[in-house]
């Protein structure tokens, strides 16, 4: 949300108090998929603030709750979802963060660990191939600047 905010968008909590805490679906814009190809169905999210499309900026994924949740600004790029959460990192968040799974729209601890299993080997695999586009030069498209948006 920094890059967001940094870029002139609006970092805004739900209007209904709602959060996303565990796995949602995220669905790619064309612009996505000029990206990577192959999204993940569902992402980890760990926020209870959206941010708006700042000027300039280009849309690459948007949600439900939170409708963007992937853009690019040039050849940086900022994601409102976590591809890099490990089960450290979630185990973590779930125990320090609690009080956030009381909000309207998270999900409840166990499905985080449950839906782990089912979700992270693809956001992992999106994860590879964007990092390898980013760093590598492999498409033109992927930038060299990369900012996750976290709260």
């Amino acid at each position: 949300m920094t890059c967001a905010k940094f870029l002139g968008g609006k970092v805004l909590g739900h209007p209904s108090g709602h959060a996303e805490a565990g796995y949602y679906p995220v669905r790619p814009t064309h612009a996505g998929l000029a990206v990577v190809e192959t999204w993940p169905e569902c992402v980890y999210q760990w926020h209870r603030e959206g941010f708006d499309l700042p000027y300039g900026t280009e849309l690459l994924a948007e949600g439900d709750i939170f409708e963007v949740q992937a853009i690019r600004f040039g050849r940086a790029f900022a994601l409102q979802f976590h591809p890099e959460v490990t089960h450290a990192m979630m185990y973590r968040w779930t125990t320090t963060g609690h009080e956030r799974l009381a909000m309207p729209g998270a999900k409840p601890r166990h499905t985080h660990f449950a839906d782990r299993a089912v979700y992270d080997y693809s956001a992992r695999a999106w994860l590879k191939v964007f990092l390898e586009r980013w760093l590598g030069g492999g498409k033109e498209s992927v930038g060299q600047s990369l900012m996750a948006a976290a709260d």
